[in-house]
């Protein structure tokens, strides 16, 4: 734009000096003595008609001369009313440069000043989204964390009602295994008890009160441990309700000790002749083994 301008405005001075320029007048100026002339003239024998008329001729071509060759001149005024021109447009031409680079500086300033805003608002936007961007990140991963502790703290608690549900199942199956040994102990107890009736019974009707009596006087300590190991036996069958942690070794001895004392008892009456082993003879036998498994 700039540019634009200062060629307008040189040409504008270029055309004001060619077509403004005021060109001299020589018909009312004298380039020679022409009274001198016409005087030598006539000293040279022409008449004062002739010498006027070449001294005209002569005036008119040298001004014709002088024409051509003073067109592209121009005099000292024109000259110094074209420098002042020159320099008025120049300070003009200046001032205008000036004021339009005080516009362009002032839009330019104005266009960076508003460049810097749009770049701090679209860096604060920036910083914006970062921040907002980082947040729902965070949040999103705290979220996830609470799921996934949720979901781990549920898996435990579905874990621990398992493992109490399994502890539950595994105690009720403990108590039925109790309650059947402890079913079966009775049952045992009560066919050993029926059958030491029987036994007795048997011993009374069939057996001489003689004979009872004798083997009562020889044997009198030896039935009162009997009596007490009866007791004993059956204090330990009750005991054992209340003892898990003893369970499996007590039903253990407890099978070991029935087939001991049946191998014994079967052993002794096949040994024996007739009805001489009596329900004595198997409680000696019971003593005897309840004995050696103290020994043990």
């Amino acid at each position: 734009m700039s540019r634009f301008l200062i060629g307008k405005l040189i040409q504008h001075n270029i055309s004001k000096r060619y077509f403004s320029s005021n060109h001299i007048r020589l018909n009312q100026q004298y380039h020679f003595d022409t009274f001198k002339f016409v005087e030598r003239l006539e000293k040279a024998e022409f008449t004062r008609q002739q010498s006027e008329s070449i001294m005209m001729a002569l005036r008119k071509v040298i001004g014709e001369s002088m024409t051509e060759l003073t067109k592209p001149i121009v005099t000292k005024a024109e000259q110094e009313k074209a420098i002042y021109m020159y320099k008025v447009d120049f300070a003009q031409l200046k001032s205008e440069i000036q004021l339009i680079e005080k516009n362009d500086f002032s839009i330019m300033k104005a266009e960076n000043e508003r460049l810097q805003a749009q770049v701090e608002k679209l860096r604060q936007r920036l910083k914006e989204e970062i921040v907002r961007a980082q947040a729902n990140v965070r949040l999103d991963l705290n979220l996830e964390k609470g799921r996934v502790r949720d979901e781990a703290s549920g898996q435990e608690i579905r874990m621990k009602e398992t493992d109490t549900r399994i502890e539950s199942e595994i105690a009720g199956l403990r108590t039925q295994m109790e309650a059947i040994k402890f079913q079966i102990l009775q049952y045992m107890v009560g066919t050993m008890t029926g059958a030491g009736a029987l036994f007795l019974a048997y011993l009374r009707i069939f057996i001489a009160p003689s004979k009872i009596n004798m083997m009562k006087h020889q044997q009198p300590l030896k039935n009162a441990s009997l009596q007490s190991f009866k007791k004993h036996i059956l204090y330990d069958i009750f005991e054992e309700q209340d003892e898990e942690t003893e369970e499996e070794e007590e039903e253990e001895g407890d099978s070991d000790y029935v087939m001991n004392l049946n191998q014994r008892y079967f052993a002794n009456k096949r040994h024996s002749t007739g009805s001489s082993y009596s329900l004595v003879d198997h409680l000696e036998t019971i003593y005897e083994v309840e004995e050696e498994q103290q020994q043990e």
